[in-house]
């Protein structure tokens, strides 16, 4: 149970930075806009700031704990009819194909990060950021997935006749902790 600890503390660091960086994106976007209309003076690098490192930051680092709570979309209607080994089996299957997935695309941002790195690239205009941290943000919260995927995986595996968590049916149902008093 130690590496589920640090697996939920991990996705609570990175739920946290997210909430952080959308902090960020909104104090930037009303600095900007403050700026621009009342001085004449925008704020040059906000678009780059923004859609190349913020939104991509807030998109990877809240995939883990927003698929551990069920906050993804679910098209579920056969689904939730079904027993619950074929259920179980099915959401094993769904884990390994889409951990497959990520998996590729987490390789390829790491060879394109790490590439970036030992080029010195950076994106011409008044702050030359770096190429290189969009595609390792990628790379931190694809691991993160991953290792959930791996671990829905092995409890499924582990318990197939058991009954495991289901995303919510309803928006307003996503706490994992069991119904409030």
């Amino acid at each position: 149970m130690k590496g589920l600890r640090i697996l939920g503390s991990v996705e609570q660091g990175l739920k946290i930075a997210s909430a952080a960086i959308l902090f960020c994106i909104m104090l930037v976007v009303v600095l900007d806009v403050g700026l621009r209309y009342l001085f004449h003076a925008p704020l040059l690098w906000a678009y780059e700031l923004i859609s190349l490192f913020l939104l991509v930051g807030l998109f990877f680092f809240s995939l883990s704990w927003s698929y551990r709570d069920g906050q993804h979309v679910n098209v579920d209607l056969i689904y939730r009819n079904l027993p619950v080994r074929l259920r179980n089996l099915a959401r094993a299957l769904v884990s390994l194909l889409a951990g497959g997935a990520f998996a590729v695309v987490c390789w390829s941002a790491a060879g394109t990060s790490l590439e970036n790195w030992e080029r010195n690239e950076v994106i011409p205009g008044p702050v030359p950021w770096p190429t290189w941290v969009p595609p390792a943000m990628a790379v931190i919260g694809l691991a993160v997935l991953l290792v959930r995927l791996l671990r829905e995986v092995v409890v499924v595996a582990r318990h197939p006749d058991r009954e495991h968590f289901d995303p919510p049916a309803a928006e307003g149902e996503g706490d994992r902790s069991g119904p409030s008093s």
